[in-house]
C-alpha cells in the first residue's frame, strides 16, 4: 500500500514540477533577451546627443568636452534603463541552473554556479565606475578630474570583461559537460569567454568589440532557443 501511495505521490509531483519547469525556462528565455535590450538601450539613451566618445587613452580636453556634452535627464535615464537590464540579466544566469545544470554534484551544475557568481562579480564591477558624477558636476569641472573619472570607469568595465569571460566559460563548460542545449553553443560560449580575457590584456586597443557583442548575441540565441523549446513542449 505505502509503494501505491508513493508511486502515485512520485507522480503527482512529477506532473507538478513539468510546467513549473517550463515556466522557469520561458522565465530565463525572457530575461535574457530584455536584459540584453535594455543593457545596449540604455546606453544609447546616455549618450544621445553627446559628442563622439573618447578613447580609452583620450586627452583631458576630449574627455572634459565629452563629459560636458552628456544630458544629465538622459544620462540619468540611461543609467535606470541599464540597472533594469543588469536585473533581468541575472535573473538569466540565476535560470541557468535549472536550463544548464543537468545533475547533482555534476561538472555542469558546478560551471554554471562559476559562471552566475561571475554574473555578479561583473555587476559590482560595473558598478564601481560611471560617469555620473561627472555629469553631475560637468558644469565646473576641472578637466583632470574629469579624466580621472572617465578612466575609472573605462578601468572598471575593462575589468569586468574578465568576469564576463569566466561567465561564458562557465556556462560554454556547462552546456558541453550537460548537453542540454546544441553543442555548438558551448563552444560559441567559450570562445567568446577567451577573447574576453585576451581583450583586457589589449585593453587600450578595440578588439574588445569583437567578443564583447558575440557574447552578447550568443546570450539571445540560446534566450530564443530557450523559448522555441518551451513552446514546443506546451505543444
Amino acid at each position: 500500500m505505502s509503494g501505491v501511495v508513493g508511486g502515485v505521490g512520485a507522480g503527482a509531483n512529477a506532473r507538478e514540477r513539468a510546467p513549473l519547469s517550463r515556466r522557469s525556462t520561458v522565465a530565463t528565455g525572457v530575461a535574457g533577451i530584455v536584459g540584453v535590450v535594455l543593457l545596449f538601450a540604455g546606453q544609447f539613451i546616455g549618450a544621445a546627443g553627446s559628442t563622439a566618445e573618447p578613447a580609452f587613452d583620450g586627452s583631458a580636453q576630449e574627455i572634459a568636452a565629452f563629459l560636458g556634452s552628456l544630458r544629465g535627464g538622459l544620462m540619468a535615464a540611461g543609467t535606470l534603463i541599464v540597472l533594469l537590464g543588469v536585473v533581468a540579466l541575472l535573473t538569466f544566469a540565476a535560470g541557468l541552473h535549472d536550463v544548464l545544470g543537468t545533475g547533482a554534484g555534476s561538472l555542469s551544475v558546478l560551471a554554471v554556479r562559476t559562471a552566475q557568481l561571475c554574473a555578479i562579480g561583473f555587476v559590482v564591477a560595473v558598478g564601481s565606475g560611471g560617469w555620473e558624477l561627472g555629469v553631475l558636476r560637468r558644469s565646473d569641472l576641472d578637466p583632470q578630474i574629469a579624466r580621472l573619472i572617465f578612466d575609472q570607469g573605462s578601468l572598471a568595465f575593462a575589468n569586468s570583461w574578465v568576469l564576463l569571460g569566466g561567465f561564458a566559460v562557465g556556462a560554454g563548460v556547462a552546456v558541453l559537460a550537460g548537453r542540454a542545449v546544441p553543442v555548438w553553443l558551448g563552444w560559441w560560449a567559450l570562445i567568446a569567454g577567451a577573447g574576453m580575457v585576451v581583450a583586457r590584456a589589449v585593453w587600450l586597443s578595440e578588439f574588445w568589440l569583437l567578443p564583447y557583442l558575440l557574447l552578447w548575441l550568443w546570450i539571445v540565441v540560446i534566450s530564443v532557443l530557450l523559448l522555441l523549446r518551451a513552446r514546443r513542449a506546451q505543444a
